[in-house]
């Protein structure tokens, strides 16, 4: 039983902060016994250890700042701790025009690994993570393809590939599947990383309007191959209301 306070604050135009702060009210974390096999550099593998030793916890402490320096271009600045187990610098570009389906860009982050407890140190673990990014939004039953393309955590490289599926309702559900240099030895127990997820809005249990998500991730094993440093505000989710096919889609709520 875990309890997050998050909070946003819009500084100047274009420029906010985001702070999260976890208290952890019972758990049995404890009892988890079995330390990693992984060969590769322990980048999610360790989360025993955030788990037991994290309990009151600073989630995340952000820096972030967006603008246009053209036309259906959009940049993207970060700094600070971005999740409980990485921190660092990044930068993420993103091309695209209103009304287009096809979107292209590419970030680029420099992280270190935060310590167990999840408090302002790190431990001595620092990569250089990137990747192109591409996405289609196809005209039939409001499916997103999303493929990203470059390097993880435990510097394999390799492809991910994302599609999900939006309801009129703002849930959107999906899966992803990520294939990289490592073998599947190498990996180890699942072979790849591979997972479900699901996006429900708050409005739809608020009476008031929101644009702010619970977001749950399932993924059958947590191994070191494959894996992403989970920064905020990715541009591509930023800009979703900025498109012809968002106006399009939702000017009948807007009339309402």
């Amino acid at each position: 039983v875990h309890l997050t306070l998050n909070a946003n604050v819009a500084i100047a135009p274009g420029l906010g902060l985001s702070a999260g702060v976890g208290k952890n009210l019972y758990h049995n974390f404890q009892k988890i016994k079995l330390t990693s096999d992984s060969v590769l550099p322990h980048v999610r593998s360790d989360i025993k250890h955030y788990l037991q030793q994290g309990e009151d916890n600073l989630t995340r402490l952000t820096a972030s700042y967006f603008f246009m320096p053209f036309e259906d271009i959009y940049f993207r600045v970060s700094a600070g701790y971005f999740e409980e187990m990485y921190g660092g610098f990044s930068t993420e570009v993103l091309y695209r025009p209103f009304d287009s389906r096809f979107a292209f860009g590419f970030d680029i982050n420099r992280v270190r690994k935060r310590e167990f407890a999840q408090r302002l140190g790190f431990l001595d673990y620092r990569v250089t993570t990137g990747h192109a990014n591409l996405y289609y939004h196809f005209p039939f039953y409001n499916l997103l393809t999303e493929v990203n393309i470059g390097q993880y955590l435990a510097e394999d490289r390799g492809v991910t590939y994302n599609i999900s599926r939006l309801f009129d309702t703002g849930v959107r559900v999906g899966m992803w599947a990520t294939f990289t240099d490592v073998s599947a030895e190498q990996f180890g127990e699942g072979s790849f990383d591979k997972g479900i997820f699901l996006s429900i809005p708050f409005h739809v249990f608020l009476p008031i309007s929101t644009t702010a998500h619970g977001n749950f991730g399932f993924r059958p094993l947590t191994r070191d191959g494959g894996q992403r440093v989970a920064v905020r505000g990715r541009l591509y989710d930023v800009s979703n209301n900025a498109t012809l096919g968002a106006v399009v889609h939702k000017w009948g709520a807007l009339l309402d």
